[in-house]
Protein backbone atom coordinates (compact mmCIF):
# COMPACT_ATOMS: atom_id res chain seq x y z
CA UNK A 1 0.00 0.00 0.00
CA UNK A 2 2.80 2.41 0.92
CA UNK A 3 4.55 1.65 -2.39
CA UNK A 4 1.37 2.37 -4.36
CA UNK A 5 0.72 5.59 -2.44
CA UNK A 6 4.29 6.76 -2.97
CA UNK A 7 4.04 6.19 -6.73
CA UNK A 8 0.78 8.13 -6.83
CA UNK A 9 2.35 11.06 -4.97
CA UNK A 10 5.35 11.02 -7.31
CA UNK A 11 2.93 11.21 -10.25
CA UNK A 12 0.75 13.95 -8.75
CA UNK A 13 3.74 16.03 -7.66
CA UNK A 14 5.99 15.49 -10.66
CA UNK A 15 8.07 18.56 -11.43
CA UNK A 16 6.18 19.18 -14.66
CA UNK A 17 3.11 20.01 -12.59
CA UNK A 18 4.93 22.25 -10.12
CA UNK A 19 5.54 25.98 -10.21
CA UNK A 20 8.89 27.49 -9.25
CA UNK A 21 8.68 30.93 -7.70
CA UNK A 22 11.17 33.41 -6.27
CA UNK A 23 10.19 34.87 -2.91
CA UNK A 24 11.32 38.35 -1.91
CA UNK A 25 10.13 41.01 0.51
CA UNK A 26 7.43 42.10 -1.96
CA UNK A 27 5.93 38.61 -2.37
CA UNK A 28 2.47 37.84 -0.94
CA UNK A 29 2.56 38.05 2.84
CA UNK A 30 1.29 34.52 3.32
CA UNK A 31 4.21 33.08 1.32
CA UNK A 32 6.75 35.22 3.19
CA UNK A 33 5.27 33.95 6.46
CA UNK A 34 5.52 30.36 5.23
CA UNK A 35 9.23 30.85 4.43
CA UNK A 36 9.86 31.84 8.05
CA UNK A 37 7.57 29.15 9.43
CA UNK A 38 9.14 26.25 7.53
CA UNK A 39 12.80 27.19 8.10
CA UNK A 40 14.14 24.21 10.07
CA UNK A 41 17.88 24.41 9.32
CA UNK A 42 18.72 27.93 10.56
CA UNK A 43 15.88 29.38 12.57
CA UNK A 44 14.42 32.76 11.59
CA UNK A 45 13.76 34.61 14.85
CA UNK A 46 12.88 38.16 13.85
CA UNK A 47 11.56 40.19 10.94
CA UNK A 48 15.10 41.51 10.48
CA UNK A 49 16.34 37.93 10.07
CA UNK A 50 13.65 37.30 7.50
CA UNK A 51 14.40 40.50 5.60
CA UNK A 52 18.08 39.55 5.48
CA UNK A 53 17.24 36.11 4.02
CA UNK A 54 15.21 37.81 1.30
CA UNK A 55 17.66 40.68 0.64
CA UNK A 56 19.36 41.77 -2.57
CA UNK A 57 22.32 39.39 -2.09
CA UNK A 58 20.05 36.44 -1.35
CA UNK A 59 17.65 34.35 -3.36
CA UNK A 60 14.80 32.26 -2.07
CA UNK A 61 12.92 29.88 -4.35
CA UNK A 62 9.95 27.63 -3.67
CA UNK A 63 8.00 24.88 -5.39
CA UNK A 64 4.20 25.09 -5.22
CA UNK A 65 1.45 22.98 -6.75
CA UNK A 66 -1.36 24.57 -8.73
CA UNK A 67 -3.91 23.15 -6.27
CA UNK A 68 -2.00 24.69 -3.31
CA UNK A 69 -0.59 27.99 -4.63
CA UNK A 70 0.13 29.42 -1.17
CA UNK A 71 1.60 26.29 0.39
CA UNK A 72 5.32 25.72 -0.41
CA UNK A 73 6.44 22.14 -0.97
CA UNK A 74 10.20 22.81 -0.86
CA UNK A 75 12.09 26.01 0.00
CA UNK A 76 15.68 26.73 -1.08
CA UNK A 77 17.78 29.61 0.31
CA UNK A 78 20.78 30.87 -1.68
CA UNK A 79 23.48 33.44 -0.90
CA UNK A 80 25.35 35.27 -3.66
CA UNK A 81 29.03 35.69 -2.77
CA UNK A 82 32.51 36.04 -4.24
CA UNK A 83 33.95 32.99 -2.50
CA UNK A 84 32.95 29.56 -1.20
CA UNK A 85 31.50 30.42 2.21
CA UNK A 86 33.02 28.78 5.27
CA UNK A 87 30.91 30.31 8.06
CA UNK A 88 27.12 30.18 8.30
CA UNK A 89 26.99 33.28 10.50
CA UNK A 90 28.23 35.35 7.59
CA UNK A 91 25.21 34.24 5.58
CA UNK A 92 22.49 34.53 8.22
CA UNK A 93 24.01 37.14 10.54
CA UNK A 94 21.59 39.26 12.48
CA UNK A 95 22.10 43.00 12.42
CA UNK A 96 20.24 46.18 13.18
CA UNK A 97 19.31 48.09 10.08
CA UNK A 98 20.44 51.71 10.01
CA UNK A 99 18.91 54.63 8.19
CA UNK A 100 21.31 54.09 5.28
CA UNK A 101 21.07 50.30 5.26
CA UNK A 102 18.19 50.13 2.80
CA UNK A 103 19.90 52.66 0.53
CA UNK A 104 22.96 50.49 -0.03
CA UNK A 105 23.17 49.17 -3.55
CA UNK A 106 24.84 45.85 -4.28
CA UNK A 107 26.06 44.88 -7.69
CA UNK A 108 24.97 41.25 -7.71
CA UNK A 109 26.10 40.90 -11.32
CA UNK A 110 29.69 40.75 -10.06
CA UNK A 111 29.07 37.79 -7.77
CA UNK A 112 30.86 34.62 -8.84
CA UNK A 113 29.48 32.09 -6.34
CA UNK A 114 26.06 30.84 -5.36
CA UNK A 115 25.85 29.13 -1.95
CA UNK A 116 22.87 26.89 -1.15
CA UNK A 117 22.72 27.17 2.62
CA UNK A 118 19.26 25.86 3.52
CA UNK A 119 16.75 23.53 1.89
CA UNK A 120 13.52 22.56 3.59
CA UNK A 121 10.94 19.94 2.67
CA UNK A 122 7.75 21.54 3.98
CA UNK A 123 5.18 18.76 3.73
CA UNK A 124 5.78 15.65 5.83
CA UNK A 125 3.68 13.50 3.52
CA UNK A 126 6.00 14.33 0.60
CA UNK A 127 9.36 13.72 2.29
CA UNK A 128 9.81 10.48 0.34
CA UNK A 129 9.24 12.34 -2.94
CA UNK A 130 12.56 13.78 -4.16
CA UNK A 131 11.72 17.38 -5.04
CA UNK A 132 14.89 18.97 -3.62
CA UNK A 133 17.14 17.70 -6.40
CA UNK A 134 14.89 19.13 -9.09
CA UNK A 135 14.52 22.46 -7.29
CA UNK A 136 18.30 22.91 -6.96
CA UNK A 137 18.88 22.25 -10.67
CA UNK A 138 15.98 24.49 -11.69
CA UNK A 139 17.35 27.29 -9.52
CA UNK A 140 20.80 26.94 -11.09
CA UNK A 141 19.26 27.49 -14.51
CA UNK A 142 17.32 30.55 -13.30
CA UNK A 143 20.38 32.02 -11.60
CA UNK A 144 22.51 31.62 -14.71
CA UNK A 145 19.85 33.40 -16.76
CA UNK A 146 19.81 36.28 -14.28
CA UNK A 147 23.52 36.31 -13.39
CA UNK A 148 25.64 34.86 -16.19
CA UNK A 149 28.85 35.71 -14.30
CA UNK A 150 28.22 32.98 -11.74
CA UNK A 151 31.06 30.45 -11.98
CA UNK A 152 30.47 27.98 -9.15
CA UNK A 153 27.68 26.50 -7.08
CA UNK A 154 28.26 25.08 -3.61
CA UNK A 155 26.34 24.33 -0.46
CA UNK A 156 27.18 25.14 3.14
CA UNK A 157 25.58 22.17 4.81
CA UNK A 158 25.13 20.85 8.34
CA UNK A 159 26.50 17.46 9.38
CA UNK A 160 23.73 15.91 11.49
CA UNK A 161 24.57 13.18 14.01
CA UNK A 162 28.36 13.44 13.64
CA UNK A 163 28.83 14.12 17.37
CA UNK A 164 26.56 11.21 18.27
CA UNK A 165 28.53 8.92 15.94
CA UNK A 166 31.93 10.07 17.24
CA UNK A 167 30.87 9.68 20.89
CA UNK A 168 29.93 6.07 20.11
CA UNK A 169 33.27 5.39 18.39
CA UNK A 170 35.20 6.88 21.30
CA UNK A 171 33.20 4.76 23.76
CA UNK A 172 34.07 1.61 21.78
CA UNK A 173 37.76 2.56 21.80
CA UNK A 174 37.77 3.25 25.54
CA UNK A 175 36.27 -0.21 26.07
CA UNK A 176 38.96 -1.54 23.71
CA UNK A 177 36.45 -3.11 21.35
CA UNK A 178 37.36 -3.71 17.71
CA UNK A 179 35.95 -1.29 15.17
CA UNK A 180 36.63 -0.49 11.52
CA UNK A 181 37.27 3.15 12.47
CA UNK A 182 40.87 3.58 13.60
CA UNK A 183 40.90 6.61 15.92
CA UNK A 184 44.70 6.76 15.92
CA UNK A 185 44.57 7.66 12.21
CA UNK A 186 42.81 10.92 13.13
CA UNK A 187 46.09 12.32 14.45
CA UNK A 188 49.40 13.22 12.86
CA UNK A 189 52.35 11.63 14.62
CA UNK A 190 53.56 14.96 16.01
CA UNK A 191 50.08 15.60 17.43
CA UNK A 192 50.01 12.20 19.12
CA UNK A 193 53.45 12.75 20.63
CA UNK A 194 52.38 16.14 21.99
CA UNK A 195 49.08 14.84 23.40
CA UNK A 196 50.75 11.88 25.10
CA UNK A 197 53.19 14.22 26.77
CA UNK A 198 50.48 16.79 27.61
CA UNK A 199 48.18 14.23 29.25
CA UNK A 200 51.08 12.13 30.57
CA UNK A 201 49.87 8.79 29.28
CA UNK A 202 50.92 6.32 26.59
CA UNK A 203 47.70 4.33 26.88
CA UNK A 204 45.54 5.39 23.91
CA UNK A 205 42.26 4.44 25.62
CA UNK A 206 43.08 6.80 28.48
CA UNK A 207 44.30 9.43 26.05
CA UNK A 208 41.13 9.43 23.96
CA UNK A 209 38.99 9.60 27.10
CA UNK A 210 40.79 12.78 28.18
CA UNK A 211 40.53 14.19 24.66
CA UNK A 212 36.78 13.58 24.77
CA UNK A 213 36.63 15.60 27.98
CA UNK A 214 38.51 18.45 26.30
CA UNK A 215 36.40 18.67 23.15
CA UNK A 216 33.22 18.72 25.24
CA UNK A 217 34.50 21.40 27.62
CA UNK A 218 33.28 24.98 27.78
CA UNK A 219 36.93 26.07 27.62
CA UNK A 220 37.44 24.52 24.17
CA UNK A 221 34.11 25.89 22.97
CA UNK A 222 35.17 29.36 24.11
CA UNK A 223 38.52 29.03 22.35
CA UNK A 224 36.78 28.24 19.04
CA UNK A 225 35.19 31.71 19.10
CA UNK A 226 38.64 32.92 18.00
CA UNK A 227 38.89 30.43 15.14
CA UNK A 228 39.09 31.95 11.65
CA UNK A 229 37.21 29.64 9.28
CA UNK A 230 38.72 31.27 6.18
CA UNK A 231 42.31 30.84 7.35
CA UNK A 232 41.50 27.59 9.15
CA UNK A 233 43.52 28.76 12.12
CA UNK A 234 43.19 30.51 15.47
CA UNK A 235 43.32 34.30 15.52
CA UNK A 236 44.81 34.29 19.01
CA UNK A 237 47.67 31.87 19.71
CA UNK A 238 47.52 31.53 23.51
CA UNK A 239 49.07 28.94 25.84
CA UNK A 240 46.55 26.31 24.73
CA UNK A 241 47.05 26.95 21.01
CA UNK A 242 48.94 23.70 20.36
CA UNK A 243 46.39 21.61 22.27
CA UNK A 244 43.41 23.25 20.58
CA UNK A 245 44.99 22.89 17.14
CA UNK A 246 45.49 19.15 17.73
CA UNK A 247 41.85 18.83 18.81
CA UNK A 248 40.65 20.69 15.69
CA UNK A 249 42.76 18.38 13.50
CA UNK A 250 41.35 15.32 15.25
CA UNK A 251 37.72 16.42 14.83
CA UNK A 252 38.24 17.41 11.19
CA UNK A 253 39.79 14.06 10.21
CA UNK A 254 37.22 12.08 12.18
CA UNK A 255 34.42 13.97 10.42
CA UNK A 256 36.06 13.33 7.04
CA UNK A 257 36.01 9.60 7.78
CA UNK A 258 32.37 9.87 8.83
CA UNK A 259 31.32 11.56 5.59
CA UNK A 260 33.38 9.48 3.18
CA UNK A 261 33.77 6.00 4.69
CA UNK A 262 30.80 5.47 6.99
CA UNK A 263 28.19 3.68 4.84
CA UNK A 264 24.69 2.28 4.93
CA UNK A 265 24.02 -0.39 2.30
CA UNK A 266 27.11 0.87 0.48
CA UNK A 267 25.94 4.49 0.28
CA UNK A 268 26.84 7.46 2.48
CA UNK A 269 25.52 6.98 6.01
CA UNK A 270 24.92 10.68 6.56
CA UNK A 271 21.56 11.61 5.04
CA UNK A 272 22.64 15.09 3.86
CA UNK A 273 25.78 13.67 2.22
CA UNK A 274 23.74 10.96 0.52
CA UNK A 275 21.26 13.55 -0.80
CA UNK A 276 23.90 15.80 -2.39
CA UNK A 277 26.16 13.03 -3.72
CA UNK A 278 23.11 11.34 -5.23
CA UNK A 279 22.41 14.66 -6.99
CA UNK A 280 25.88 14.52 -8.59
CA UNK A 281 27.75 16.85 -6.23
CA UNK A 282 31.17 16.26 -4.72
CA UNK A 283 32.42 16.73 -1.15
CA UNK A 284 34.40 19.94 -1.55
CA UNK A 285 35.63 21.14 1.86
CA UNK A 286 35.13 20.73 5.60
CA UNK A 287 34.87 23.92 7.66
CA UNK A 288 35.64 23.77 11.37
CA UNK A 289 33.95 26.47 13.47
CA UNK A 290 31.41 27.14 10.71
CA UNK A 291 28.35 26.81 12.96
CA UNK A 292 29.01 27.81 16.57
CA UNK A 293 25.35 27.86 17.55
CA UNK A 294 24.17 25.51 20.28
CA UNK A 295 22.68 23.22 17.66
CA UNK A 296 25.91 23.31 15.65
CA UNK A 297 27.88 22.06 18.66
CA UNK A 298 25.35 19.40 19.60
CA UNK A 299 25.22 17.92 16.12
CA UNK A 300 28.74 18.32 14.72
CA UNK A 301 31.15 20.17 17.05
CA UNK A 302 30.64 23.30 14.87
CA UNK A 303 31.72 21.59 11.61
CA UNK A 304 29.92 22.21 8.33
CA UNK A 305 30.70 20.98 4.83
CA UNK A 306 30.63 22.43 1.32
CA UNK A 307 29.29 20.20 -1.44
CA UNK A 308 30.29 21.36 -4.93
CA UNK A 309 27.93 21.27 -7.89
CA UNK A 310 30.06 21.18 -11.04
CA UNK A 311 27.44 21.40 -13.78
CA UNK A 312 29.53 19.45 -16.29
CA UNK A 313 30.03 16.49 -13.92
CA UNK A 314 26.63 16.12 -12.25
CA UNK A 315 25.24 13.34 -14.44
CA UNK A 316 28.47 11.32 -14.41
CA UNK A 317 28.90 11.65 -10.63
CA UNK A 318 25.28 10.69 -10.03
CA UNK A 319 25.45 7.54 -12.18
CA UNK A 320 28.83 6.58 -10.73
CA UNK A 321 27.48 6.88 -7.19
CA UNK A 322 24.28 4.95 -7.82
CA UNK A 323 25.97 2.14 -9.75
CA UNK A 324 29.46 1.92 -8.22
CA UNK A 325 28.79 3.66 -4.88
CA UNK A 326 31.78 5.95 -5.44
CA UNK A 327 31.79 9.33 -3.68
CA UNK A 328 33.45 12.15 -5.62
CA UNK A 329 35.70 14.40 -3.51
CA UNK A 330 37.89 17.44 -4.18
CA UNK A 331 41.66 17.53 -3.76
CA UNK A 332 41.12 19.74 -0.70
CA UNK A 333 38.95 17.17 1.04
CA UNK A 334 41.09 14.22 -0.03
CA UNK A 335 43.95 15.50 2.16
CA UNK A 336 41.76 14.91 5.23
CA UNK A 337 41.34 11.20 4.49
CA UNK A 338 44.90 10.46 3.36
CA UNK A 339 45.72 8.90 6.75
CA UNK A 340 43.07 6.22 6.42
CA UNK A 341 43.83 2.96 4.63
CA UNK A 342 40.95 2.48 2.22
CA UNK A 343 41.88 -1.15 1.69
CA UNK A 344 40.56 -1.89 5.19
CA UNK A 345 37.27 -0.11 4.70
Amino acid sequence: MNYILKNMLVLWFSTGLLNIQRIDWKSPTILVERVAQYESVHQIKTLTDLKNRLGSMRRCFIYTHSTMPYEPLVILHIALTNSVSSNINELIKRYKTTINEDKKEFDVTKCSNAIFYSINSCQKGLQQVDLGNSLIKSCVRLLLEELPNLKSFHTLSPIPKFKEWLDLKIALRIEKKNDIFNLEKCFRQDELDFLREYFRTDDFAQLIQRIKGCINSSKFKKAIENFDTEKNDFLVKDNDFKLNSALVGFLTRACSFYLFYEKKNGYAFNSVTNFHIKNGAQIYRLNFGADQSENGWKSSYSLMVNYGYNLDDLDYNCVNYLTSKQIKVSDIFEKNISNFNSSKI
